[in-house]
């Protein structure tokens, strides 16, 4: 069995790279004629395959470093570990290590064709599935690791060194995440030791009080990071495998990883691991603590990690593969039954990502496992130019009588962000500027006004007008309802997505089930955001505008982010009938939404794991106007209306919940609802307004 691989080799060690190289190998030692084609050309290719230090290959394999795939001093094979490949090159293969990685059609088309898929880890199977695979076309091959340089070398309780991450520009590594997680360890744990490792100097910033190292040669990583750390942190959103993980836990550390994927294959919740949510700085360095506490436990988890690390070797992987590709080449059409459809629809590159297509000259910050022999890089969460967090003023309208309630979830906001806020009075209830004035002297620097606008209630967006007429807080007018939680930092990944647009919102209620606006429906209300067609509508409930697009819009239409529809001059009637975005009413910010697509500076709407929106909360604990229902209930007056009944049943059990949550009581249980999504909502809710309480009873 001869078989090809392709990758254009540089002389820099990648994991995914790696990978290859060792599959490559394990062919080659069972006897497979293996031959590694080291192109196409770019400028970080190597000159020759002496280039490639880091790297031990098998004396059998032939090497080829060509300028083009389809160099005729490439004799054929029966298997080409690429899908893309000349035919003559044989049965096409793909090596799957990642997703939402890279170009997103490039991943698609590495599942979406005809022939074997080799995943390092279960959950690529899964997304396989999703696209259409049959599971017959799929083999999972774990990656294997050097148990000869990765094992414990340094007893675990004389280590130096508390933490150990490893830092990668590439914005699935999260690491502002880690960061973050890592500064509040240090809150509590003032001698926080923490060591830094990485590829490349980093193109984020690293605290000073973090030690930093080039981790290029593997036995250094080995000896000198992992045995002299007691705990590992990856806090990435996505590993296709997370080799750095399994050779940290193989050294004896104490692994602290998020729910990325990949980790499921070796991370056990306090098993082998303490596992949080991604994007959950505060779990991450809570599990950090924990385990710096408590000596005990951390040694448990780092024996029974050693233990799960020995399962990954290479002499398993290798045999796998072979008899797979064997099986393929004997009898081809087992692996070449037609696809099924493709499930995938949401966006294969998560919020806050931007990748560019191809970045040669980048050569020191690229991503480790991008498929098909194409190198890519991303582009910093933040670009030169753009607005900074810090620079944000978040704008929260307040009515009625909500504030004592709803400050936890601000609280949270502040929390998980560096950005500062303003209180908009909107015919508030007496005493409750009192109360936003005492939040504010709590919080003088993070909340920088509370500022009276309409002694009675007026529309949302009509008070926000207010503020942009009379407030000038930089490139950027945000506003955020007072009802979402945030769970980790957000901010960042939305303004990830705003050079170029108009703006980016977000914020989709938990009752809502769909944010897409019906065909036909008279009105854009408040929860649907994309239109049938795509067209974004945004949110009302959270959103950051380029500031002067937004006066742009504003001045040029005579409209603003209260206009409703009745009050539009014709000339802008007509330019909604013309984009065929004409209705009878439209809620807050939808007009100036609507024209900022039309002139050309689009919006982006992003729903965030991070964040959670009730959604009505303000207008069912302190309504406009209240109605009897007939069972004797008084309820608020839109209660009356069936389309909005999710929101009212989730808005009733929220604002219960954090009565007694506040008062210190025993909270009523579940409410027993028909609606089968509501049965999956209310316990979530149930749970995350536990934890918002109690975590922030002393914020507020």
């Amino acid at each position: 069995m001869i078989v090809t691989f392709v990758w254009p080799s540089s002389s820099q060690y990648t994991g995914g790279v790696v990978v290859l190289y060792r599959m490559a190998n394990a062919l080659a030692r069972r006897g497979a004629e293996v031959q590694f084609v080291h192109g196409p050309k770019t400028p970080w290719r190597v000159a020759n395959v002496g280039e490639i230090t880091w790297f031990d290959f098998d004396p059998a394999i032939s090497h080829f470093v060509v300028d083009d795939v389809d160099d005729p001093s490439i004799p054929n094979s029966d298997v080409v570990m690429i899908p893309s490949a000349p035919a003559r090159f044989g049965l096409p293969v793909s090596v799957i290590q990642g997703h939402r990685m890279v170009n997103p059609e490039w991943e698609r088309a590495n599942y979406r064709f005809r022939g074997l898929k080799v995943v390092v880890a279960r959950w690529l199977a899964e997304l396989g599935e999703e696209y259409g695979v049959p599971v017959e076309q799929m083999v999972h091959v774990p990656c294997g690791i050097e148990h000869d340089l990765f094992r414990v070398i340094v007893p675990l309780d004389r280590r130096p060194v508390d933490v150990a991450v490893l830092y990668n520009r590439h914005p699935s590594k999260a690491w502002t995440v880690a960061r973050d997680a890592l500064e509040r360890v240090r809150i509590v744990r003032p001698e926080l030791s923490v060591q830094v490792f990485g590829l490349a100097d980093p193109a984020h910033d690293v605290p000073d009080w973090m030690q930093f190292a080039i981790a290029d040669d593997r036995r250094v990583l080995a000896e000198e990071i992992f045995n002299c750390s007691k705990v590992l942190l990856q806090a990435s959103w996505h590993e296709g495998f997370g080799l750095s993980a399994v050779e940290g836990m193989a050294s004896g550390c104490a692994l602290v990883t998020t729910d990325n994927g990949g980790s499921r294959d070796y991370a056990t919740d306090r098993s082998t691991a303490l596992v949080c949510d991604r994007g959950d700085a505060v779990g991450l360095a809570a599990a950090v603590v924990e385990l710096l506490e408590n000596d005990d436990l951390r040694h448990r988890i780092a024996a029974e990690g050693i233990a799960r690390a020995g399962e990954f070797t290479s002499e398993t992987s290798g045999d796998r593969l072979y008899r797979s590709l064997a099986d393929y080449v004997a009898d081809p059409g087992r692996f070449q039954a037609p696809l099924g459809p493709d499930r995938v629809q949401d966006p294969t590159v998560p919020e806050g990502w931007h990748l560019e297509e191809l970045d040669l000259s980048a050569s020191d910050e690229t991503v480790d496992d991008g498929p098909r022999g194409v190198r890519v890089s991303a582009v910093r969460a933040h670009s030169p130019g753009s607005p900074r967090e810090e620079e944000l003023v978040w704008n929260i309208v307040w009515t009625g009588a909500v504030f004592d309630r709803l400050k936890y979830f601000v609280a949270s906001q502040i929390a998980q962000s560096k950005s500062r806020f303003r209180f908009v009075v909107n015919g508030c209830e007496p005493g409750e500027v009192d109360k936003m004035e005492e939040f504010r002297a709590k919080h003088p620097d993070r909340v920088v006004e509370v500022m009276h606008v309409f002694d009675d209630m007026k529309a949302h967006g009509q008070a926000l007008d207010v503020v942009l007429d009379s407030r000038d807080d930089g490139p950027c007018f945000c506003l955020i309802d007072p009802d979402i939680k945030a769970s980790a930092p957000f901010v960042g990944d939305l303004l990830a997505l705003l050079p170029g647009r108009g703006a980016v919102t977000s914020g989709k209620e938990i009752w809502s089930r769909d944010s897409v606006l019906p065909d036909g429906h008279p009105g854009v209300a408040g929860e649907f955001f994309i239109g049938s067609d795509g067209f974004v509508y945004g949110s009302p409930h959270l959103a950051i505008y380029d500031r002067r697009a937004l006066l742009e819009v504003r001045d040029r239409w005579s409209v603003g982010l209260g206009s409703a529809g009745p009050d539009l001059p014709p000339e802008t009637m007509v330019r909604l009938e013309k984009m065929g975005r004409s209705f009878l009413v439209y809620d807050t910010a939808k007009v100036v939404n609507v024209l900022l697509n039309g002139d050309d500076r689009p919006l982006i709407h992003r729903d965030l794991p991070q964040l959670l929106h009730i959604g009505g909360l303000s207008h069912y604990i302190s309504p406009s106007g209240y109605m009897t229902t007939a069972d004797g209930r008084r309820e608020p007056e839109w209660a009356r209306w069936e389309r909005v009944a999710p929101r009212l049943e989730v808005a009733r059990y929220t604002a219960d919940l954090l009565s007694s949550m506040i008062d210190e009581r025993e909270p009523a249980g579940l409410p027993d609802v028909d609606d089968e999504y509501l049965r999956t909502v209310l316990p979530m809710v149930r749970e995350e307004v536990v934890d918002l309480v109690e975590r922030y009873r002393s914020f507020v």
